[in-house]
């Protein structure tokens, strides 16, 4: 009797105990669907948040791109503009003659120079000897024509050099070691435009030699010639 009122008792309990248990393994499947429900939310949340960020970073690379560029063109077009505007003013300061007494003497003392090539190019030779010397008579150069092409280049490459050189401002005879320091920059600038008029005149039209020697006679006088009247044009105030 005694053991089985110990079994009615126990029956109860055990039931109790099964029926918390499967309450217990009810609600942690339920919970565990709902936590991996929770977790694939936060994941698509996530993704979707990285996508939202990097479309925007690419959206302000694009702007930044964008501007750039903008910017770059609106720099060329005023490079542009300034260009254009300093090409009028850089030719204008490189024609613009301050002293032009300064310019015809340099043209008049190129003309002596060169009737002074010629006339130790004619002294140097027999022929001027044999003929009669200064005693012969005077007649019209046959060499007039060579003399002319000469003087025109002598004068062409001085003139550009000096151009760009600025010499023919005031400042340039201010003193008599500007005078020639200026004259001697010339004349270094005038050397290479005469090789160069030279050259091109035997390629292009002559095909001949080029006489050394008269070239270099032209140099030498030229260099000597031109700093001394620069130096005396530079004592003479009454020429400024």
């Amino acid at each position: 009797m005694a053991s089985a009122l110990m079994a009615a008792v126990a029956v109860p309990s055990c039931y109790a105990r099964t029926s918390q248990f499967i309450r217990c393994s009810a609600s942690s499947f339920v919970v565990q669907p709902h936590r991996r429900r929770c977790t694939n939310n936060n994941s698509i949340s996530s993704s979707s948040s990285s996508q939202r960020w990097k479309s925007r970073i690419h959206r302000m690379h694009n702007d930044d791109k964008n501007s750039d560029e903008d910017s770059n063109a609106q720099k060329k077009e005023l490079n542009l503009r300034n260009l254009k505007q300093k090409i009028p003013n850089f030719m204008d300061t490189m024609l613009e003659i301050p002293d032009p007494r300064l310019f015809a003497g340099d043209l008049l003392f190129l003309l002596i120079i060169n009737f002074l090539l010629q006339i130790a190019s004619e002294v140097s030779t027999t022929e001027f000897w044999m003929n009669g010397g200064f005693n012969q008579s005077v007649t019209m150069p046959t060499t007039l024509l060579g003399v002319m092409v000469r003087d025109s280049k002598m004068s062409i490459a001085w003139t550009l050099s000096a151009l760009w050189n600025r010499s023919y401002s005031y400042s340039s005879v201010s003193d008599d070691k500007t005078a020639i320091k200026v004259a001697l920059q010339v004349w270094v600038d005038y050397c290479s435009l005469r090789i160069l008029l030279e050259l091109g005149a035997s390629i292009g039209f002559t095909h001949s030699m080029i006489d050394i020697w008269s070239l270099g006679m032209e140099v030498w006088y030229t260099a000597i010639i031109m700093a001394f009247f620069r130096w005396a044009y530079s004592r003479m105030s009454f020429f400024r």
